[in-house]
């Protein structure tokens, strides 16, 4: 009896040990799986990240030309001691782009990691630090080097992670795997944020601030207290403070909004933590920057947004709405978003009144989730009245901060609305057809602006000296960099001093580039071409914000050259050029005169004047000088090719050429044919 109630009891204990060992196994197998679904996620999230980027640099290596602001981030990042760029009238920088480093770049180790001089610039200008902080730390790690990427990296970066935030704030409002990957994929390709993306500005970064306040927010509402989430909070509260002060609008509205809220749930202890640590964060910003208070409360920024609140008519308010309006609603909603949003409200309205008695499905008014659209949707509300009522221009950069809580919010709401009329396999139908109208119809009316693929680069006429007319606002000059820097050289002379452009007339040779800045191109084109006369071909070449830029050269009829006497010995020139200045041999080197032809008759120039007999005295032993073009007889020269080659030249009258003595003097005397002292070497 022991040995068989023995054997019954190990039997069951071996059953025992199998059921817990397939338990175990079961376990295993579960784990395992939830592992590879984990890991299959992080592919996928990884793999949409990636194309993501692509897309960005895509983007970014189509950029043309650069926004005057975004080179201006450049400056005041990396000038040390002005928020502009520096630069001495007058002078010839070789290669162009020498004046320009010396602002938009970090050039040596002393202007290295030199955070006081960004503060103080930032501190003169109009805008908080931590970007420009950001981008000067990735120059100096680049020293005497500019490059589009150094901006663009910080965009991208940024782009990533709001990103990141958006789909974690979808999931908030539809727990749906699905749908926040259809919005990442719509989100990536969105016109808007690749505007945004190629924009080297502080607006990517400010856009992810907003985009981690609202998903802290929400969760904030939805959980118990934490004092990591308010921690949280309080960090982003500054960081945003410290980035684009528009921020602190968005912050405003969500903190209004979210203590109406607590209100309502009477929960009366995190009211009064909420205020405490946003007075916190309010005091260490302005500790951290203080001149933040002068900039939104005097600055001419700040200034100039009371004075817009205020002076706007009912019409312009309403067509500065429409416009602000429009960018939101052609670059994130495909021209669709008022349509959707009013068939929203008239589905999500008539399930809310009959949904009910007629049964067509059940309607959940849940008081948190509808909180939580109130948290997040008013304040886009309120930043985009406030922006479009003070805002100093009207452009879609001063909406990019709220592009992607708007993008996130609006595809949300489409997606609860749909889901309510029909399964949710035929949602994602419906969310696939919306997505590719909102992508299809954003590149179809994308202006993609800041790529300013219209806008010419200089990248043509490299080996081209360029001058630089500059109006009274110097700070325009930066505006020219991203084109100016790409020729042989630069010269910065001011339209109140135009007549020094002749003084630079070895620049010219056989053309030169103008960059016209801030009006009154035709006056000094004019100027120019009335003062050479062998510059006869002026050729638009690209306009950009305030400069225009010409290409001024000689016509197939005029020439480049050099005048050398019969053995080669000196060559032609003047003791000086000015008016009056007398022609004479010269042992410098490479003396470039500039010959306009009319068949076999020419004018020659040489620093802005040209060959001339003085009063028209055809006479023997009359000494040649350099005068100011006047289309008289007396400048005009006829050019006899001897046969070796050589020139003769001739006056007008055809009697007396162009002779030079042992003296090197250069005058007229009576045409003797085959007189080496009458013979010249013209060569290109």
């Amino acid at each position: 009896m022991r040995k068989g109630l023995s054997g019954e009891v190990s039997g069951i204990e071996d059953a025992n040990q199998m059921s817990w060992m397939n338990q175990i196994g079961k376990i295993s197998v579960i784990k395992n799986m939830k592992q590879m679904n984990k890991r299959k996620e992080y592919s996928k999230v990884l793999g949409m990240y990636l194309v993501f980027v692509l897309v960005m640099v895509l983007t970014v290596m189509n950029k043309q030309n650069m926004h005057v602001d975004e080179i201006w981030s450049y400056t005041l990042s990396n000038n040390v001691g002005s928020t502009v760029m520096r630069f001495e009238e007058g002078r010839t920088y070789v290669p162009a782009e020498q004046m320009y480093l010396q602002s938009v770049a970090v050039n040596d180790a002393s202007e290295q990691f030199h955070f006081a001089s960004v503060w103080k610039n930032q501190t003169d200008d109009v805008h908080p630090p931590l970007y420009y902080m950001i981008l000067h730390i990735i120059c100096s790690l680049n020293i005497g080097k500019f490059s589009i990427w150094y901006a663009a990296l910080i965009n991208i970066v940024f782009a990533l992670l709001t990103l990141h935030i958006l789909r974690k704030l979808v999931q908030c409002f539809v727990d749906d795997k699905m749908i926040t990957d259809l919005s990442s994929v719509i989100f990536m390709l969105s016109v808007g944020v690749l505007q945004n993306v190629s924009f080297f500005r502080m607006y990517v970064m400010a856009m992810f601030w907003v985009t981690l306040t609202a998903y802290l927010f929400v969760r904030a509402f939805e959980e118990e207290f934490l004092w990591k989430r308010q921690i949280q909070i309080c960090l982003t509260a500054i960081a945003g403070a410290l980035t684009h002060y528009y921020c602190i609008i968005y912050l405003c509205a969500t903190c209004l909004v979210f203590g109406l809220c607590l209100i309502w749930r009477k929960r009366w202890k995190e009211i009064l933590i909420l205020v405490g640590n946003m007075v916190f964060a309010a005091g260490m910003s302005v500790k951290i920057f203080p001149a933040m208070l002068k900039h939104m409360f005097s600055g001419y920024r700040g200034t100039q947004t009371v004075d817009n609140l205020m002076k706007w008519t009912g019409f312009e308010r309403w067509e500065r709405l429409k416009s602000f309006y429009g960018f939101i609603n052609t670059q994130m909603l495909g021209k669709i978003g008022g349509t959707c949003i009013v068939f929203a409200v008239l589905v999500l309205v008539a399930f809310a009144l009959i949904g009910r008695e007629k049964r067509i499905v059940h309607f959940n008014w849940n008081k948190t989730a509808c909180m939580r659209w109130l948290i997040v949707g008013i304040p886009i509300v309120i930043n985009f009245l406030f922006v479009s009522e003070t805002a100093v221009y009207v452009t879609d950069r001063y909406l990019f901060p709220i592009y992607a809580v708007t993008f996130g919010l609006f595809l949300a709401m489409i997606t609860i609305v749909w889901k309510k009329l029909v399964d949710d396999k035929a949602v994602y139908i419906v969310m696939c057809l919306v997505g590719t109208v909102l992508i299809t119809n954003g590149f179809g009316n994308a202006q993609w602006e800041y790529l300013y693929r219209s806008s010419g680069n200089g990248a043509d006429y490299s080996n081209r000296n360029c001058i630089c007319v500059y109006d009274s606002v110097r700070w325009k000059v930066q505006s020219t960099f991203y084109e100016v820097k790409n020729y042989k050289s630069a010269t910065f002379i001011s339209q109140q001093h135009t007549d020094s452009i002749l003084q630079h007339a070895d620049l010219f040779e056989d053309g030169f580039m103008l960059s016209v800045i801030g009006g009154n191109d035709e006056n000094i084109i004019n100027m120019i071409l009335g003062s050479y006369p062998y510059l006869n071909r002026c050729e638009k070449v690209g306009a950009y914000t305030y400069s225009n830029t010409y290409f001024i050269y000689p016509g197939e009829d005029s020439l480049s050259v050099c005048i050398y006497n019969y053995d080669r010995s000196s060559t032609l020139g003047a003791d000086n050029i000015a008016s009056g200045g007398n022609v004479q041999l010269t042992q410098d080197a490479q003396r470039a005169w500039l010959i306009r032809k009319d068949n076999d008759h020419a004018l020659i120039e040489f620093g802005g004047q040209v060959l001339d007999v003085p009063g028209a005295q055809y006479a023997e032993g009359t000494t040649i000088q350099l005068f100011p073009s006047n289309g008289s007889e007396a400048q005009i020269w006829k050019f006899i090719e001897n046969e070796d080659g050589s020139f003769t030249l001739l006056a007008r009258d055809e009697q007396f050429a162009l002779t030079y003595g042992e003296d090197g003097r250069v005058f007229l005397a009576a045409y003797r044919a085959g007189d080496a002292a009458q013979r010249w070497w013209v060569e290109k």
